[in-house]
């Protein structure tokens, strides 16, 4: 899908019935960073997105996929003010948060997830085989509510809330 493609069929906040992602949306993904205040430079809308989320949900374990870019631990750092674990390998650790990318990263992580962590997915629409694999993951039954923002995915687990999916601007 091209990024044109995702902008017409995308959403905002005004078409979003779920009272969850409707404020997840306003008080965490639609606001903006002060650059002076936060302490280093986020270079795109992704790095961003990942600032705030993690900002937000102060996770304890964070996994960075393998296929994740270095800088992206950075961020994490720097969000959680260097509070967070970066675990490499979920054995024996919970997860809080996961930033993935692919498949098999899902799946090597998705027995330690609770309905508490939040799944980051990176770039789901880079190429065809991105897309499948991250429909795969969007299908699973673990994943609730998905929020597709081209760049970045969010996937939340919490059990009250219906399976949905979002994609927004």
């Amino acid at each position: 899908m091209t990024y044109l493609e995702f902008l017409i069929r995308a959403k905002n906040q005004y078409n979003l019935h779920s009272p969850y992602v409707f404020n997840l949306y306003q008080q965490v993904l639609n606001t903006r960073l002060h650059r002076d205040k936060i302490g280093i430079v986020l270079s795109g809308k992704q790095h961003r997105t990942i600032y705030k989320i993690v900002n937000t949900f102060h996770p304890h374990n964070v996994y960075i996929g393998t296929t994740a870019p270095s800088h992206i631990a950075t961020i994490v750092a720097h969000a959680t003010q260097h509070n967070a674990t970066i675990v490499s390998s979920p054995t024996p650790h919970t997860i809080d948060m996961a930033i993935i990318s692919s498949i098999d990263e899902w799946k090597q992580i998705s027995k330690h997830i609770n309905p508490q962590s939040i799944v980051l997915w990176l770039n789901p629409h880079k190429n065809s085989l991105a897309e499948s694999q991250f429909a795969t993951f969007v299908a699973d039954t673990k994943v609730k509510v998905s929020l597709d923002m081209y760049h970045t995915a969010i996937a939340v687990f919490l059990p009250q809330l219906h399976k949905e999916y979002y994609m927004l601007r």
